[in-house]
């Protein structure tokens, strides 16, 4: 069995300090947003997700949410915390599960939203609550 150990790199002017890195990478933190009420029921007027972790509290039937544009390696927890069955809308020109541009998240339960590809994303369901 051969182990490799990396060897500190060289000063060099690219460097950084490592407190500035601490602060940069190495505790990093995600946004959560509370009490979401969902918009309409088509893209336009759908409530934009800004957060990693999101709860929508408040929605009609089928109102929806909108994922943010798309970038691979993004990924977004929304919890549907109200009453109602809601939609959750990826961006014109983008596709979710397979070729679908909505998906729908029943009341009480949870799903990721990972953007895979270049205007691809996947669905990930959770648990009901």
């Amino acid at each position: 069995m051969t182990f490799f150990f990396q060897q500190p790199y060289p000063p060099d002017i690219r460097q950084v300090a490592g407190g500035q890195l601490n602060r940069e990478a190495g505790n990093p933190r995600v946004t959560t947003e509370n009490g979401i009420q969902a918009g309409g029921t088509t893209l336009p007027l759908a409530r934009p997700i800004r957060a990693v972790f999101n709860v929508v509290e408040t929605a009609l039937a089928n109102n929806a949410v909108a994922l943010p544009v798309g970038s691979p390696g993004a990924f977004y927890f929304v919890w549907n915390a109200s009453a109602n069955t809601i939609r959750v809308f990826v961006q014109l020109g983008e596709l979710i599960d397979g070729g679908l541009t909505e998906v729908t998240l029943t009341s009480g339960s949870s799903a990721m939203y990972a953007c895979v590809a270049p205007r691809l994303w996947r669905s990930f369901a959770g648990t009901t609550v």
